[in-house]
């Protein structure tokens, strides 16, 4: 099974008829799994037939995997890897400090591991959860994070005190032009009331 025949996108609500005998076969269908549709990332073969299905629900910079279901038992495994890729690239992208799995296999290979009390109290603030039974991973240092956090706010607030010091300056030499322009209008009109006015004599 080759990873190029399957795509991996966001569910939307068309892809719901074909979610829900995924989730009734994996016995974990609800409504509240349908309301929740929009955390879903589903794998789609060359048929643009639904062949798995992953939530990934994320608060703060944590996020947790769950509800992963796959229509063909079999080639689970060939899947997983390509969902793991694609679990990390949202990870990436959402700058996501933290990574929370069920127990498996397949999470403990990829260096997920049992959490300490701290990250599992943290987990089950965000998650609602007590969090037993579940593996984590950190992508992140948190500390790491602040400190780039506030070098990025340093940087912009530098850049924004630039930004405006350039608006000002190019403010004063506006001004400047204006005022040598109106400068020589004036002494244009001078010259011209002097000149009329010698011609008058």
């Amino acid at each position: 099974m080759s990873s190029s025949q399957f795509k991996i996108r966001r569910a939307h609500i068309g892809d719901l008829p074909d979610l829900r005998p995924l989730w009734r076969t994996a016995g974990i269908y609800s409504l509240e799994l349908e309301k929740r549709f929009t955390e879903f990332q589903i794998v789609v073969n060359d048929e643009a037939q639904v062949v798995a299905a992953f939530g990934v629900e994320i608060k703060n910079k944590d996020a947790q995997i769950h509800s992963d279901v796959y229509a063909d038992t079999e080639g689970r495994s060939n899947l997983r890897d390509l969902v793991w890729k694609r679990i990390k690239t949202l990870a990436e992208n959402h700058g996501l400090i933290r990574l929370w799995a069920t127990v498996d296999d397949f999470w403990r290979n990829v260096g997920f591991a049992e959490p300490d009390k701290k990250a599992r109290d943290r987990g089950g603030e965000l998650f609602g959860a007590t969090m037993d039974r579940r593996l984590t991973l950190q992508l992140r240092d948190e500390e790491d994070m602040h400190l780039i956090a506030e070098t990025q706010f340093e940087m912009f607030q530098q850049s924004s005190v630039a930004e405006r010091e350039r608006i000002l300056e190019q403010g004063k030499n506006y001004r400047n032009i204006a005022i040598a322009i109106a400068g020589l209008i004036v002494i244009g009109i001078l010259i011209a009331v002097t000149i009329m006015m010698l011609l008058g004599k």
